[in-house]
């Protein structure tokens, strides 16, 4: 071990005994300190107590070395010896401390003078029972009750002089307020008892912190408990703080009961920090005074149900308010400010009427506030504070009326500037009032305003006197009172009434300013407003309002939307503006809807001046001077007007007039089910007087809308102007809206004008006057039945509104289409163009009294007029004029074509006179005494297949009746289609006596229905087959004579006899004919029309010249076959008879032989010349046709000859029987010589007597002819000369031996033998002149006509004997 160790080794050695022996000293004094120590603290309570209490402890231990004591298990009570003692003193104290830890400043001293010189205190877990010395029952009160426990302590501590006091987890309980805090934490620093040393020291101490935690107070009311989790005192700071501050009722009460049966107050208050700053706590030691510079309470809760006095209810106040709690600790109260911050409120006050006050956030400055013991009434609270300022977020309050409630989103009230801001405030009814007899309010306010409060004034003296109030985008509904199980509102706020709802809670209310920005109004069911804007001065409400234009010196008032419901419709316009206190009124988008009805009326801008707004409101008379409305749109519907309102009538008018202008408005009217009538821009000036007189009217745009018809009226302009009495339309078009096969009307008028009318007549009896009417029609298209009934309701109808009487109307029609559709869809059309009508009285409906129904009377004048027939037959007419007043009418040209151009008719300058037109118009019956025509043009195509003519045609009337009928200079052309060949007459005049026709036209007996009818015609020119032309200077027919004549007759071929030959291919007969008269009696009219027959009894044809030309040199067709006389009746098909045809005519037949130069010529001059029983196979008759003449022959011998033709005949037989007189021979040159080469020399014929008979195959019969000294040359054929040794020889060899000189020759009478066999391409003429000349030939001497007689017998034996048989 070496010197260093060994040192070690005794330091510590030395160093554990010095510890050992300071342990055994310090152990030594700790026993001694620890005795002198609790002798000190027993002997001090002792002393300074007087004997009253004792100390007692369990254990006491000193640490020297820390300088402290420890004390447990202490107690402090009363010595039961001394107790009596206590009645001088004002409580008795009793304590019980777990552990005191004693900082001390010097342990030498206990030792050394046996005191206690501490730095500082420290209790823990005391109990403390405090008990009051009362026996005068004098109030208790906090701040004085613990100043005494206080000076108490001081007394105790006094010698002490200790620096700091801290108390932990103490409690204290008095007695007998049974007040008790527990978990108390109390810390004084610097702590001086003596006053001497610093008076200025509250407390006597720099710095005092008492802590208190988790405590529960049963206030005095028994009823609430007050709880906090901390509390927190500091003198230093001038704090006190209180942590999850409580008060709330006991667990074991129903505060319902309390509340609404025991009549207290309730309280439910949950305070998280209340914090205290500036508190003079020696005020509240010395004078009971809690004096406070600044209250915070941040985010309290708080729920107050409140008992106020009631005369109602017969209850006095709850005697248990926060401010008896309050004056029960201080007598005074003191607050420089004090703030609520973000508070929650719940309160309801039941007084005369529950109230309620609801905000879920309210911060509240108040400042100056004092209370003192005699303020206990909370409705007086505003006399609490000098000024305030509020700030209420989510507000929900019971109004006094005990039925609205009152929230906002944020208030904002500065007594300071008298200033109040709400932010989104809403009144509403807390509860549903089906019936209820109390207005109703519920109001929701963005922002209002209210500057210059006199908020004493209000609570004071019930009177509201304000500088400014303004509402800003607000919503205001009014619900007014109605009677109970009664539907009928009492829909109008009245100045009375508003005065009724004041009084009961202001006696007076005066704004020098109140505006409303923005706001929406809702009144009832009747009236809602928005965008609402008023601005209003000198404002007053108090209980002598009885007008609302004097509830303010000046008002003006406008919104953007409003609308007012009336049992008759809905009223709204988009905004509005009033001027004038509510004298005028401005409103812009106005709407109004009838009830149950698409009525409706719109206006874009609408100024009403001299309004009377009480009489409106309260008695719905409408009071104003004036209207202006501007684009009123009007929808009305008939049902409005044609049903009546089972309402009785909501609105009258004032006595005095109303003048009303209407600019550019808009109407649309529905007039029934179908019709819809439109005015798309109309200026109307007008005044109404208990009836409405128009000053000006201006519409444009009209249309009238029939869906049942499809069609629409428009017109562009309705002219009335100012002060004058001439209307005007322009430009009416009539049109189909939709497309309509069946129907369809289109019609355009570009002007209708009247003067003088009577707009007074029409507003009042619905009766349209005017002197005058004049419209030009420039088109009229019509497409729909004949019937027009189909479509338009009758005029006669009883219940017709429309009355219309017009003095003097012109109406011009340029042009119009009409097409009609009958029931079997057939299609007919009229055109017109240049049509005029001029009425005269002009009425609708029918007037009895009017000459034609409709009108007195009427001028028509038409330039062209065209109807076109289902059968496409067409009408035309030229300048039409009818004139009821002269009974006349005029056209100059009336047109009729048939379907396809087959037929036309034209009558040219047609005038009736004394024309019965109200016959026409009344009865549907045509009366006029003359029609005449100065030309007329008919062109007819005839069908041989189809010509029967119509039995019955429907006439346009019921009948008609012609006394004379003049046509004039009439041209007819008949076409034959078949024959493709047209008849013409021309320059014919007709002339008719008493025509009567009814409603159905029977063409086939039109000649009964007339007396009589004289036609007459000149200058008949008619083509004849393919070359000829019949032409007559005139001619004439007569009814009822039935007589035809024609004078002048000529035939007459286009070419000459000689160039005829060179237009044709076979032989055929050129014609000439003249006749002087033509005559046909008695006509059977009723055959001709009914069975088509044309049946005459006699036809004349008067000195006649008819010529005959054959040119032999043209081949003859031999194919051909001529029909017989028979055979040719009966293939016609035209039925005709003619019992008698006379003739008085000469023929000359001219005859050029073949190869020859020369021209044969015979002349028959007819004197008398008959044909009976002319007749076509369709007439059964067994009379034969019989041919009968009498005349001169070549002007020289007389001849008579009757041909009889049976009729039916098989073979077309005949027998032709004849005679010829004295003649001289040579007189039969002119044929003989050119035809034949034989020139008679000489001869004289005394008779010929002629009979044969023949058939359709040869004639046959025989000849006497008596001649004497007959003598004849044989010519040369090239040269006619007889010159020449052959002729001469062949002259001298006939007159010898071939010709007989003379016949009877030696008392022996040759007869001659007829015979001919018929050459079936020639005609019966050819027949007879052959047979006549074999019956000449064989006289003379020359058989050959026996010869070939016989020859053909032989070869048609069988045939003839058939024949005969």
């Amino acid at each position: 071990m070496n010197r260093k160790q060994k040192k070690l080794y005794r330091s510590i050695g030395f160093a554990i005994l010095i510890l050992f022996l300071g342990f055994i000293v310090n152990d030594q004094l700790r026993k001694l300190g620890n005795r002198i120590s609790g002798e000190y603290l027993q002997e001090l309570i002792s002393t300074e107590s007087k004997g009253l209490y004792q100390l007692n402890f369990d254990d006491i231990d000193l640490n020297i070395l820390r300088q402290s004591l420890n004390l447990k298990n202490i107690s402090l009570s009363a010595t039961p010896a001394n107790r009596e003692d206590s009645i001088n003193a004002k409580n008795l104290y009793e304590a019980r401390v777990g552990e005191v830890n004693i900082s001390l400043e010097s342990v030498l001293r206990i030792y050394t003078q046996k005191e206690l010189v501490v730095d500082g205190i420290e209790v823990i877990d005391p109990l403390l029972f405090m008990t009051k010395i009362n026996p005068e029952k004098k109030p208790l009160k906090f701040g004085r009750e613990t100043g005494e426990l206080y000076d108490v302590i001081s007394e105790y501590l006094d010698l002490l002089q200790i620096n700091y006091l801290k108390v932990r987890s103490g409690t204290v309980e008095h007695s007998p307020s049974n007040f008790r805090l527990k978990a108390i934490d109390f810390s004084v620093e610097n702590f001086q008892v003596s006053q001497e040393r610093n008076r200025k020291k509250i407390f006597y101490s720099e710095a005092i912190n008492l802590g208190v935690n988790q405590q529960s107070i049963l206030l005095p009311d028994s009823i609430h408990e007050l709880s906090f989790e901390g509390f927190e005192l500091s003198t230093k700071d001038s704090i006190l703080n209180f942590n999850n501050f409580k008060i709330n009722p006991r667990k074991d009460i129903d505060p319902g009961v309390v509340f609404q049966q025991e009549k207290q107050n309730v309280y439910d208050i949950d305070i998280p920090t209340l914090e205290l700053k500036g508190i003079n706590y020696l005020k509240a030691y010395e004078d009971n005074f809690l004096v406070v510079k600044e209250v915070n309470i941040p985010k309290p809760q708080i729920k107050i149900q409140s008992v106020l006095k009631s005369k109602k209810q017969n209850t006095e106040q709850a005697e248990n308010s926060i401010g008896a709690s309050l004056l029960a600790l201080f007598d005074l109260i003191e607050v420089d400010k004090l703030k609520i911050k973000e508070g929650g409120l719940n309160l309801t006050l039941k007084g005369d009427n529950q109230q309620r006050f609801l905000s879920d956030n309210i911060s509240i400055d108040l400042f100056n506030i004092q209370l003192d013991s005699t303020q206990r009434d909370i409705q007086n609270i505003i006399h609490y504070f000098e000024h305030a300022t509020v700030e209420i977020n989510d507000y929900d309050y019971l109004l006094p009326d005990n039925l609205h409630n009152i929230k906002f989103k944020k208030l904002n009230f500065n007594t300071i500037d008298s200033t109040l801001l709400v932010q989104n405030l809403e009144i509403k009814p807390s509860r549903s009032l089906e019936d209820s007899t109390m207005t109703q309010f519920n109001l929701s306010l963005p922002v209002m305003r209210i500057d210059g409060i006199a908020h004493r004034d209000i609570y004071d003296n019930e009177r509201v006197n304000l500088k400014s109030l303004a509402l800003r985008n607000s919503v205001i509904t009014i619900t007014p009172p109605y009677l109970k199980n009664s539907e009928n509102q009492k829909a109008m706020i009245t100045p009375e009434r508003l005065s009724d709802i004041l009084v009961k809670y202001l006696s007076e209310v005066k704004l020098k300013k109140f505006s409303v920005l923005n706001t929406d109004l809702n009144v009832g069911n009747t009236l809602k407003g928005k965008s609402l804007n008023i601005e209003s001065h000198l404002l007053k409400l108090d209980s002598g309002l009885h007008s609302w234009h004097m509830i303010a010196d000046s008002t003006l008032i406008n919104g953007q939307e409003l609308v007012f419901k009336m049992n008759s419709g809905d009223f709204s316009v988009s905004s509005f503006q009033s001027q004038n206190n509510l004298h005028s009124l401005d409103l812009t988008d106005v709407n109004f809807t009838y009830k149950e009805q698409r009525d409706r009326l719109t206006v874009e801008y609408l100024n009403v001046k001299g309004v009377q707004l009480d009489s409106i409101l309260n008695r719905k008379k409408i009071n104003i001077d004036s209207l202006t409305l501007f684009k009123p749109k009007l929808n009305l519907s008939y049902k409005e007007f044609s049903q009546p309102s089972k309402e009785k009538r909501e609105w009258t008018f004032s006595e005095k007039p109303i003048n009303i202008l209407l600019k550019e408005g808009d109407l649309s009217y529905q007039i029934d089910e179908f019709r819809n009538l439109s005015i798309a821009d109309f200026d109307v000036e007008l005044n109404y007087d208990n009836q409405v007189k128009f000053f000006q009217v201006t519409a444009n745009k009209l249309s009238l809308t029939d869906d049942k018809l499809k069609h629409q009226i428009r017109l562009a302009r309705l002219s009335l102007p100012k002060n004058q009495s001439n209307l005007s339309l322009k430009d009416l078009h009539i049109n189909p809206y939709h497309q309509n096969d069946s129907f369809s009307i289109s019609i355009k008028v570009p002007e209708i004008s009247f003067t003088n009318f009577n707009q007074n007549e029409l507003l009042q009896n619905q009766r349209f006057e005017a002197d005058s009417m004049l419209t030009r029609i420039t088109q009229l298209n019509y497409r729909g039945s004949n019937n027009l009934k189909k479509y338009f309701k009758s005029s006669n109808e009883k219940n017709n509104k429309l009355n219309l009487a017009i003095k003097n109307s012109k109406i011009n029609l340029l042009g119009s289409s009409i097409l009609l559709i009958d029931n079997s869809k057939e299609v007919s059309q009229l055109l017109t163009s240049d049509a005029q009508l001029t009425v005269r009285n002009l009425t609708f409906p029918k007037n009895e009294n009017s000459n034609f129904g409709f009108a007195d009377d009427f001028t028509i004048k038409n330039k062209t007029m065209a109807f076109y027939s289902p059968s496409k037959d067409t009408i035309s007419l030229k300048n039409l004029t009818l004139n009821s007043f002269r009974k006349t009418g005029e056209i100059e040209e009336f047109l009729f074509t048939g379907a396809k151009n087959n037929t036309s008719l034209a009558f040219g300058d047609i005038k009736l006179m004394n024309l019965n037109f109200d016959d026409y118009i009344n009865r549907q019956r045509i009366n006029v005494h003359e029609i005449s025509s100065a030309k007329t043009s008919i062109n007819l195509q005839i069908n041989g297949e189809n010509s029967s003519i119509s039995r019955g045609i429907p006439m346009p009337f019921k009948s008609i009746k012609i006394q004379q009928l003049h046509s004039e200079n009439i041209n007819i052309e008949l076409y034959h289609q078949e024959k493709k060949r047209s008849y013409f007459i021309r320059k014919a005049d007709l002339s008719v006596n008493r025509l009567a026709l009814d409603s159905i036209l029977n063409p086939k007996k039109i000649h009964h229905q007339l007396n009589s009818v004289v036609f007459t015609g000149k200058n008949y020119r008619e083509n004849f087959g393919k070359n000829y032309t019949v032409t007559a200077e005139d001619y004439t027919f007569r009814y009822p004579e039935a007589a035809f004549s024609a004078n002048a007759i000529k035939l007459r071929s286009q070419y000459d006899r000689f160039e005829y030959s060179k237009h044709i291919n076979y032989q055929n007969d050129w014609f000439k004919l003249d006749v002087s008269t033509l005559k046909a009696k008695n006509l059977n009219i009723d055959s001709l029309l009914n069975s088509q027959k044309f049946i005459l009894n006699k036809l004349e044809v008067q000195d006649g010249d008819f010529t005959v030309f054959r040119d032999l040199n043209v081949p003859h067709n031999d194919n051909r076959i001529v029909p017989m006389p028979q055979k040719l009746l009966s293939e016609l098909e035209f039925a005709f008879q003619v019992d008698t045809v006379f003739v008085n005519s000469d023929i000359h037949i001219h005859i050029i032989p073949k190869e020859t130069s020369g021209i044969g010529t015979m002349t028959l001059n007819i004197d008398e010349g008959h044909i009976f029983n002319l007749r076509t196979h369709h007439f059964k008759n067994e009379n034969p046709l019989v041919l009968q003449a009498k005349g001169q022959l070549n002007e020289k011998a007389d001849f008579s000859t009757k041909v009889e033709f049976p009729i039916p005949s098989e073979k077309s037989e005949f027998r032709f029987m004849g005679t010829v007189g004295a003649l001289d021979l040579r007189a039969l040159n002119e044929m003989l010589i050119p035809l034949g080469a034989i020139e008679i020399r000489s001869g004289a014929n005394e008779e010929v007597n002629i009979n044969f008979q023949g058939n359709e195959d040869y004639a046959e019969g025989l000849m006497e002819f008596r001649y004497n000294n007959l003598k004849i040359n044989l010519l040369d054929r090239e040269t006619y000369q007889s010159k020449g040794f052959g002729n001469n020889l062949k002259t001298i060899f006939a007159n010898s031996f071939v010709v007989s000189s003379k016949n009877p020759r030696w008392f022996s009478l040759q007869e001659g033998n007829i015979f001919f066999e018929r050459i079936k391409s020639r005609s019966i003429f050819n027949l007879w002149a052959k047979a006549l000349l074999s019956g000449a030939v064989s006289s003379i001497g020359i058989n050959k006509s026996k010869e070939e007689a016989k020859a053909y017998y032989k070869e048609n034996k069988e045939e003839v004997m058939e024949n005969e048989n």
